[in-house]
């Protein structure tokens, strides 16, 4: 009975040699995200750069995305009673959010919407590809017009 303890002790300790938890790996976009700078570069001679844009925020699980923010970039006014109707539509539909699953590669980031704010953008099969250079704490997305800059907040 001694002998069968020691045995089945030592093939404990020797048996369980694997680490117990193997480092999961990790995309380079996962995390949250927010829109830092933008930088518009349109058919007009007018270029302009914005820094400290009002709040963008992006969400990067594993396979998933949530993206939700303003389109001016600038932040929006408090609604109140005394605005007329078309002012508070303006305000309020001057907001974006969607949400779905992604596909990167080492230059492309593409969107397939699961929710849209556009009904228009979430037919089925419906996809956005936008070039974009990423590293560990910025994410940059080329639209036609505009770059926009988007740091890691975690």
């Amino acid at each position: 009975m001694k002998n069968l303890l020691i045995l089945l002790t030592m093939a404990g300790i020797f048996g369980c040699t694997e680490p117990i938890s193997k480092e999961i790996s990790k995309s380079p976009i996962e995390g949250v995200w927010i829109r830092h700078i933008d930088m518009y570069h349109g058919p007009d001679t007018t270029a302009y750069t914005r820094t400290n844009v009002a709040p963008d925020i992006m969400i990067f699980t594993p396979k998933y995305y949530s993206d939700a923010g303003n389109f001016s970039g600038e932040r929006r006014p408090l609604i109140t009673e005394d605005m007329a109707e078309l002012e508070k539509l303006k305000i309020r539909t001057n907001y974006h959010a969607n949400s779905g699953n992604y596909t990167l590669t080492d230059s492309t980031l593409t969107f397939h919407p699961i929710t849209n704010m556009n009904p228009n953008k979430m037919q089925e099969n419906s996809s956005i590809t936008y070039p974009i250079e990423l590293d560990t704490d910025t994410l940059t997305v080329f639209l036609k017009n505009w770059t926009l800059k988007n740091i890691r907040l975690e």
